[in-house]
């Protein structure tokens, strides 16, 4: 799953408190490599409306979540379709394998989404 620098700073937040920072991410994921803010594009076909490169005039940063699902999440899988992205003017290939958790999601059931590593990619 790859996730903004906002929604990082939320997972930071929640293991501070003692939270599970599970809770805290998307509902979308891919198995595939995904080592570059190109690939998150392009392979993704995140656009600069979902995840800007900028906010409030500073660099943004994203994350590679590797986590497992456990037992009884329910999803559905998909290639990601292309996107136009309207504030680049560019068309977003897509077609990564990807998943949507639609039933038992991170944010309904945290303790069915165990966290194994946080990553930047540039």
């Amino acid at each position: 799953m790859v996730i903004d620098q906002e929604h990082y700073i939320n997972m930071q937040e929640a293991i501070e408190k003692g939270q599970n920072p599970a809770q805290k991410l998307g509902g979308w994921a891919t198995k595939e490599p995904v080592n570059s803010i190109a690939d998150m594009r392009n392979k993704l076909a995140v656009t600069e409306e979902f995840k800007p490169n900028l906010v409030e005039g500073k660099r943004n940063k994203f994350y590679v979540v590797e986590f497992e699902v456990q037992p009884g999440v329910g999803i559905r899988e998909g290639k990601a379709g292309s996107m136009y992205d309207y504030k680049t003017g560019k068309v977003l290939p897509g077609n990564a394998q990807q998943m949507n958790f639609v039933d038992k999601s991170p944010y309904t059931n945290p303790e069915l989404f165990k966290i194994n590593s946080t990553r930047e990619i540039k």
